[in-house]
C-alpha cells in the first residue's frame, strides 16, 4: 500500500513540475485562459505527453468520448491516450473557453501528424469534485 501511495506522491509532483513549466503559446487571436484545476491539469498532461499524468486528471469512472469511440475507467483512458498520442504526434494549442459551475468548452488547435493538419476541435468536460467525470472531443 505505502509503494502505491509513494507513486502516486511522485506523480503528483511530477504533474506540479509540469505545470510550473508549462507556458501554454495561443495566437494572438486567443483569449486569455482561466480554468478549473482539472482542466489545467490536462493540458500540461497533453502538453508533457504524460499518459499517466493525464489519467489522474479523471473520476475512477470517467468517461471520454473521441472519434466515435466510448473510453470509461482510468485504465481505458489511459490506454486511449498512449494510442492517440502515438498514432497523431499531436500539439494543442487552447484558443478559447467558457466556463460554468459543471462544464468546461474549450476550443483547440491540433497541429500533428495527420490529414489536414492542423485542425479545431472543441473540447467539453464535466467537472466534479475537482475531477473530471466526462470529455467530449469533436
Amino acid at each position: 500500500m505505502f509503494y502505491l501511495w509513494h507513486v502516486i506522491d511522485s506523480r503528483k509532483e511530477k504533474l506540479a513540475r509540469a505545470l510550473a513549466s508549462t507556458r501554454f503559446r495561443p495566437s494572438e487571436k486567443a483569449m486569455p485562459l482561466t480554468l478549473p484545476k482539472p482542466v489545467t491539469n490536462y493540458l500540461a498532461a497533453v502538453e508533457a505527453k504524460d499518459t499517466d499524468m493525464l489519467a489522474l486528471c479523471f473520476t475512477d469512472d470517467a468517461l471520454v468520448h473521441d472519434e466515435g469511440r466510448d473510453h470509461r475507467g482510468l485504465d481505458a483512458i489511459r490506454s486511449w491516450a498512449k494510442k492517440t498520442q502515438r498514432k497523431y504526434k499531436y500539439v494543442m494549442e487552447p484558443l478559447n473557453t467558457s466556463v460554468s459551475a459543471k462544464f468546461v468548452k474549450l476550443h483547440a488547435r491540433l497541429t500533428g501528424d495527420f490529414p489536414g493538419s492542423p485542425i479545431e476541435l472543441d473540447y467539453t468536460f464535466t467537472i466534479a469534485n475537482d475531477k473530471i467525470t466526462s470529455l467530449e472531443i469533436g
